[in-house]
C-alpha cells in the first residue's frame, strides 16, 4: 500500500493530481484508470472525501442510492482499515465507474446559489410564510391562500412557490439519458399532468 505522502517535487503536488485523475476516470467511466488512481491514493481521508463528492457531483440523480453504498464502503474502510479495507472501496469505485452519470443536481444548485449571491432575494409569498394564518388575516381579499397539496389529486396543486420576480425561473433541468432521472421526470409530468 502507498504511504500517505505522494509529494513529488519534480511533478508538483501529486496529491491534488491524484484526486483529479480519480474523479475524471470515474466520470469518464474508465474502470482500470479509476482503480489505478485508487491504489495510488495514500491519503485515505482525502480519497474518502473525494469519493463522496464524486457520487453527488457526477452520478447524482442517475443513481442516488449509490451515495448510501459509497458512505457504507467508507465506514467499512474506517472500521477494518488497511489492507482489507481497500476491497470495499474498490467495489464501490467500480460501481461508481459503471453507473450512469448525471450532474443535473450540481448544475441546479449552482444556478440557485448564483442567483442568491447576485442579490436575487425577493419577498416570499405570504401564503408560504411560517405564520401564514396570521398573514392571511391581514391580507384577506388581497392575496392567495396556501393550497395544501395533500388535499388534491396526486398530492399536487399548481401554485406559485418562488418569489414573484423569479416565478418563471428553472434551476433544475433533468437529464433524460439515464433511467432513474427519466423515471423521476415521468412521475413529475404525470402528477403535474404535463
Amino acid at each position: 500500500m502507498p504511504k500517505a505522502s505522494n509529494w513529488n517535487a519534480k511533478e508538483g503536488n501529486e496529491h491534488h493530481d491524484l484526486k483529479s485523475a480519480l474523479q475524471k476516470s470515474i466520470r469518464c467511466s474508465d474502470v482500470n484508470a479509476a482503480l489505478h488512481y485508487l491504489a495510488r491514493s495514500g491519503d485515505y481521508e482525502v480519497l474518502l472525501r473525494r469519493m463522496l463528492i464524486i457520487v453527488y457531483e457526477d452520478i447524482g440523480l442517475a443513481n442516488p442510492a449509490l451515495a448510501i453504498r459509497v458512505k457504507t464502503a467508507i465506514d467499512t474502510f474506517r472500521q477494518i482499515g488497511i489492507p482489507e479495507g481497500i476491497i470495499p472501496l474498490g467495489l464501490v469505485v467500480i460501481e461508481m465507474v459503471l453507473s450512469e452519470k448525471s450532474n443535473s443536481v450540481n448544475l441546479a444548485v449552482q444556478k440557485a446559489y448564483s442567483d442568491v449571491l447576485q442579490g436575487k432575494i425577493y419577498p416570499i409569498p405570504d401564503y408560504l410564510k411560517h405564520n401564514w394564518s396570521k398573514t392571511l388575516k391581514k391580507s384577506v381579499g388581497k392575496g392567495k391562500l396556501y393550497k395544501f397539496p395533500h388535499d388534491y389529486a396526486n398530492d399536487y396543486v399548481q401554485q406559485q412557490y418562488l418569489p414573484t420576480k423569479l416565478k418563471d425561473t428553472r434551476y433544475y433541468q433533468p437529464k433524460l439519458h439515464n433511467i432513474y432521472e427519466k423515471k423521476l421526470n415521468e412521475i413529475y409530468n404525470r402528477f403535474t399532468k404535463k
